[in-house]
């Protein structure tokens, strides 16, 4: 019997999309217990070519068209579409260890939690994107989310390319269709709301491919903190301190560049506390790699989120 649903929403992703779905069809968990759900946004490159290719050699694959092209509807045709216990939301950039699904599902049969997620690798295809990945697995550049770091297992308060149980995605009626971006977290947010637990286990094991150059990490990042800020203003209660750090970062360098042309204290007071910090992680995470090109990154991680974060708050 079919027990899970393999949720992957693709946009021109030639690149990634072979990779991903063989790493799910080489799963120790029996083929005949999971299904993959491609929900393809109208790629205009060889994304659905590729996925025809490989629902010939394999039987548990499906093929959905998302004429909208924005990932929460495709997630909500994947969700609307299949009747498993178990329902994962994936993505294309991305490659799974031989045991991500079972131990997924051991963890949450196991576990008081309805939904549970492991521990992200990251990686990337060329220079720039091996320093996004570097700092992306750290607490300054990636944020708090145990799934970047950490090694103990724990409840938290969001997974990423989690395993859920598909009722507790449908009791709060699915994914918010407005939002383009971070429907991740305003789903998992939700569903936390009804009591829902989500657990962090670092037996379940994946790696992302990240952005591989500076114009779609500044893109990246920007979306990420402008679609952050309208989850917050539909749910106020969503709001938390450190989601505006980027913004006081932004704000606060706009002020010291300004006062900059009578005294240079203010933008001492900003970059000398930030270097420290950054020379910290520097040697824990880093030592011997370019540390301009890995300061550049981090830089560009935390404006882009600011900015976004304001253009969103401030914009209908």
């Amino acid at each position: 019997m079919v027990e899970c649903t393999v949720i992957i929403a693709t946009y021109n992703e030639e690149n990634f999309i072979e990779e991903c779905i063989r790493s799910l069809e080489n799963q120790t968990y029996s083929k005949d217990k999971y299904q993959i759900y491609i929900i393809d946004g109208e790629s205009k490159d060889n994304t659905t070519k590729v996925v025809e290719k490989l629902m010939a050699e394999y039987s548990n694959i499906k093929l959905f068209n998302n004429p909208k092209k924005i990932q929460a509807v495709a997630f909500n045709i994947g969700l609307n579409n299949s009747e498993t216990e178990y329902c994962f939301v994936v993505g294309a950039h991305a490659t799974f260890d031989k045991e991500f699904i079972g131990n997924s599902v051991i963890s949450i049969k196991e576990n008081d939690a309805v939904c549970v997620g492991g521990k992200v690798t990251f990686d990337a295809k060329t220079k720039i994107g091996q320093y996004y990945a570097l700092a992306r697995g750290t607490l300054f550049g990636g944020g708090t989310a145990s799934y970047r770091y950490s090694d103990k297992k724990q409840y938290v308060d969001t997974a990423s390319f989690g395993c859920y149980k598909t009722e507790s995605m449908k009791n709060v009626g699915g994914y918010n269709e407005e939002l383009v971006k971070n429907q991740d977290n305003d789903i998992n947010k939700r569903i936390r709301a009804q009591g829902g637990k989500m657990l962090f286990d670092p037996s379940i094991k994946f790696t992302y491919f990240t952005r591989d150059n500076y114009k779609d990490i500044k893109k990246q990042m920007f979306n990420y903190g402008y679609w952050e800020s309208k989850v917050i203003k539909q749910d106020p209660k969503q709001f938390s301190i450190i989601t505006m750090v980027p913004v006081a970062f932004v704000i606060y360098n706009i002020i010291a560049i300004l006062l900059a042309v009578k005294t240079i204290v203010p933008l001492l007071l900003c970059y000398v506390p930030y270097l420290l910090v950054y020379t910290m992680f520097y040697f824990k995470y880093a030592a011997g790699k370019n540390p301009i090109k890995l300061l550049w990154i981090y830089l560009t991680i935390h404006t882009s989120i600011g900015i976004g974060l304001i253009k969103g708050w401030f914009t209908k």
